[in-house]
């Protein structure tokens, strides 16, 4: 195999070098046809600049639909995609609906389509190959090339041993559609700070990455796990790909790796392949880049790129680092061993200990589920700070960004919730609790906290109530409704009697106990207990149906019913609603009262001072 034109003359290199940039030109304006693909192909394997140059092309085409916000949106696919003409959309696979796409009535159709859209689609070329595959799949087809030919000359360059790259497939081939649908990786934790605002495209925890999509991160961090039991840990401002199940190109940004077994890490600059090694890097696209090994052996070599051939550098061991960088002139690299690497988070423990006080609180005390609930963006998912992946969407007419985020909780304005793509598990046998702070507006009148529940034939002399909800009342008290699903049964109200002051925020807590499991009529009998800022206002024993129904859960609102598409909607502010399975003793809610109000005193007491300090003097030319 040649290497890097090595052996040609000038004429032939260039000559080669125009042939591979008009393929990438045609294939950027228009596709390629199958002979095209495989005369690219043929390039891409034979020669390191070709193949830099096409996971260059290929990434930036990936990246664009997410930079352009007048993008195509012209008839797509079920991935999202848009289709050729003449083609057809295909049906969502078990996998899609195991990530949370599947459509739950109305809300959640509505859901489904604005994430479509929120994730942006290919370039709108209609070239011969668009209508076989789409513009992440004919990245796949040769994907594996630039990866196994890549490792492949590096390893044998370094003495090791090495399996001859398999033989390129034309992406016309049977073995395509086992490539086009391949997913690479899955995102197992997102920080507050990425959900919130860092993500360019909706993304939620659970979501499974292909192979080269592109994920760009403007703040926060993002945990992957990819099939080949690898994790990544990376840190926006970022910008990054999947390219296999042991492959990332990393275009910026802050990555930290770790895995037993052989792991590339390709950059601008450097590819490094990571044996059984703990490793962190520093990408500032093709100016510089920085590799530290914390544990294992790392082996370097500069990746190539137009002009540049790709060669060596060395093995890096536990304790050592390096920095390559590039002259922005000449484009000559230049390579000097460093420190290891600071500023680098290595796991997500290191996020979590970045939490408050009263997140980290609400977190030690093991719930389900939890929304912290400081922002809500339209087409943007909510967190699910566990990571267990409920994360949410907002549905309904949600107001202005600016007006839907504050310093304590998110604005609902009685047109607006939030629903989660699945419901969270609990078991009633079990026991559970409800948490939310609130600071109600409206009313009074029945405003939804949290619910989780069903009717069947409502209004009729056998309707059945299943499940439970949390509420701002009618009678402008708290209250905790739950369902024992007795045909003809209504729901079973507990109504403290406390006023609510719609001055303040409030603790509001709902936890049912269960004293009695009635397996043969399918109910338990449990204790249902209110708590209000740390103390219980009411208790009384309920029923409650051990049925459970994929009746949806939600945040602000409550369930459908025949005579409304929804009802019960929360005017005021949320915050920090959590879902526990197991009922809180009333010592620990206290406990998380006591936090959670002095973090929000605290708060106030930092705005006043704020407040109070003087205005900074104008300065430059003009200022007295």
């Amino acid at each position: 195999m040649k290497e890097d034109h090595a052996q040609e003359s000038p004429q032939d290199a260039d000559a080669a070098s125009r042939e591979v940039e008009s393929l990438l030109e045609q294939l950027s304006l228009s596709g390629l046809s199958v002979a095209e693909w495989e005369a690219l192909a043929k390039s891409v394997v034979a020669d390191g600049t070709a193949r830099r140059r096409y996971v260059e092309t290929m990434h930036l085409l990936q990246s664009l639909p997410y930079l352009l916000s007048s993008g195509p949106h012209s008839q797509s696919g079920a991935d999202g995609m848009p289709l050729a003409p003449g083609a057809t959309s295909e049906p969502a696979s078990a996998s899609d609906e195991a990530a949370g796409t599947s459509a739950r009535g109305t809300s959640s159709r509505e859901a489904s389509s604005r994430e479509t859209s929120s994730r942006g689609e290919s370039s709108p070329g209609t070239g011969r190959m668009r209508g076989i595959l789409p513009l992440w799949a004919q990245a796949a087809c040769l994907a594996f090339v630039v990866g196994s030919v890549g490792s492949w000359q590096i390893a044998t360059k370094l003495g090791q041993p090495a399996a001859t790259p398999a033989a390129f497939q034309p992406a016309a081939s049977s073995s395509v559609g086992l490539v086009v649908n391949e997913h690479v990786g899955q995102i197992t934790a997102i920080s507050p700070a990425a959900s919130e605002r860092g993500l360019l495209q909706s993304l939620q925890v659970g979501q499974e990455l292909r192979r080269g999509e592109v994920v760009q991160l403007t703040a926060g961090l993002i945990h992957v796990a990819q099939h080949s039991g690898h994790t990544l840990l990376v840190e926006g401002p970022a910008e990054f790909s999947l390219m296999g199940d042991d492959c990332v190109f990393v275009r910026n940004g802050k990555a930290a790796v770790a895995g037993a077994g052989e792991f590339t890490v390709q950059t601008p600059l450097l590819t490094a392949i990571c044996r059984s090694a703990e490793a962190a890097f520093e990408v500032l696209d093709d100016e510089s880049a920085r590799a530290a090994v914390d544990s294992g052996v790392v082996a370097l070599a500069q990746t190539p790129q137009e002009g540049i051939p790709g060669k060596q550098i060395r093995e890096l061991r536990t304790g050592e680092g390096i920095v390559c960088s590039a002259d922005p002139v000449t484009g000559e690299r230049h390579v000097a061993p460093t420190s290891p690497l600071s500023g680098v988070v290595r796991s997500w423990r290191e996020v979590e200990l970045g939490y408050d006080v009263y997140e980290r609180l609400v977190l030690a005390s093991e719930p389900t589920a939890y929304w912290p609930l400081r922002q809500v963006r339209r087409n943007r998912r909510v967190l699910d700070l566990t990571q267990h992946g409920y994360d949410g969407m907002p549905v309904g007419n949600w107001p202005l960004e600016a007006a839907v985020v504050s310093d304590e909780g998110v604005v609902f304005n009685g047109e607006s919730y939030l629903e989660p793509d699945r419901k969270p598990a609990i078991d009633p046998a079990r026991g559970f609790t409800v948490e939310s702070w609130a600071k109600v507006v409206g009313g009074p009148e029945f405003q939804s906290i949290f619910t989780s529940r069903w009717v069947l034939n409502s209004m009729k002399p056998d309707c059945q109530c299943f499940g439970f909800t949390l509420y701002a009342g009618e009678t402008d008290c708290w209250e905790f409704w739950t369902g024992s699903g007795v045909k003809g049964e209504v729901w079973q109200r507990l109504v403290s009697g406390v006023p609510i002051d719609r001055t303040r925020w409030n603790h509001v807590v709902a936890t049912f106990t269960p004293l009695e499991v009635r397996a043969d009529d399918r109910v338990v009998l449990g204790r249902a207990r209110l708590l209000l800022n740390g103390q219980v206002i009411a208790e009384a024993d309920h029923l409650l149906s051990l049925e459970d129904f994929e009746w949806p859960a939600r945040i602000g609102a409550a369930e459908f019913v025949p005579r409304y598409l929804t009802s019960w909607m929360f005017q005021g502010q949320l915050s920090d609603v959590a879902l526990y399975n197991r009922p809180l003793e009333p010592e620990l809610v206290k406990r998380h009262y006591e936090a959670g109000e002095a973090r929000r005193l605290n708060k106030v007491s930092c705005h006043r001072e704020l407040r109070r300090l003087p205005a900074a003097r104008p300065s430059g030319r003009g200022s007295s």
